[in-house]
């Protein structure tokens, strides 16, 4: 999105100014309602200023526009930082609901005891270590051979046995 055909270019800089001014806002005694009207007051106001500073204001007219262009820029670039803050801790936000929903989804494995997971693995452990390799010397050309996983404790044969 092309920012400059609403925001002037040269106040884009106003948009993390009034980010930090919010930041440091919230972490004073500030209620947080207030902190948007905080921000789009400082924000009209620094807008303002660079307007000010930046035009010859001599007849009535060019003072209204300056007035208009101040509130406007003021109130884009704090909306623009505000939005900004709240995309950012929505994006980083954990909500409660997921974390119960974890716990839940949790709780029956917390349930199982040490001993009983140690009891499973040392039976798939026995298992692989007592199971017969398939028969591969029945194979016919017609058949594929099935490829089947060797067990940890299985040595690999060395490329030059194999004729």
């Amino acid at each position: 999105m092309d920012f400059s055909k609403y925001i002037l270019p040269e106040l884009l800089l106003l948009i993390p100014v009034l980010w930090v001014i919010g930041y440091v806002i919230k972490k004073s005694k500030v209620a947080d309602e207030k902190i948007p009207l905080i921000l789009f007051a400082c924000g009209i106001m620094l807008a303002g200023l660079w307007i000010i500073c930046q035009t010859s204001l001599t007849t009535s007219q060019q003072w209204g526009m300056a007035i208009f262009s101040a509130i406007t820029q003021g109130i884009l670039c704090a909306g623009t930082a505000i939005g900004a803050d709240q995309v950012l801790k929505q994006a980083t936000k954990t909500t409660s609901t997921d974390e119960q929903l974890i716990a839940q989804a949790a709780a029956p494995l917390m349930a199982i005891p040490a001993d009983t997971i140690k009891n499973v693995q040392e039976a798939i452990q026995v298992a692989i270590k007592n199971a017969d390799p398939p028969d591969t010397n029945t194979a016919t050309d017609n058949t594929v051979t099935p490829v089947v996983a060797t067990p940890v404790d299985t040595p690999v044969p060395d490329s030059t046995e194999i004729k």
